[in-house]
């Protein structure tokens, strides 16, 4: 039960730290560029589907956890370990406070 417990943590810390790597970071700024986020429409949001999801931090978590839940549960799901350490230190850190002033005007 303990595992399963772990498994799950890793995968919630995991998707967070991903879904905020694609959502904020400059190292993925050409990624949404291409994906369209800044072709807008005249209701000033994106108007391809994959730049609307990368322009919603709450799109970006539902596509990452999507992919992290189905790797999660193969024994592939260590891998995510990295990325579950680096969430929790970026969220311990007030990293989430900077996503939620980015995202608070979304939805």
């Amino acid at each position: 039960m303990a595992f399963e417990l772990t498994r799950i943590l890793i995968a919630i810390l995991a998707t967070w730290r991903i879904s905020a790597a694609l959502f904020y970071e400059y190292t993925f700024a050409t990624l949404r560029d291409r994906a369209g986020v800044h072709y807008l429409g005249s209701d000033g949001r994106p108007i391809t589907f994959w730049g609307k999801q990368l322009s919603c931090f709450w799109c970006v978590t539902t596509w990452v956890g999507s992919v992290v839940g189905i790797i999660a549960m193969t024994p592939a799901w260590p891998i995510f370990v990295p990325f579950a350490i680096s969430g929790g230190a970026v969220l311990l850190s007030g990293g989430g406070r900077t996503i939620w002033r980015l995202t608070k005007d979304d939805h």
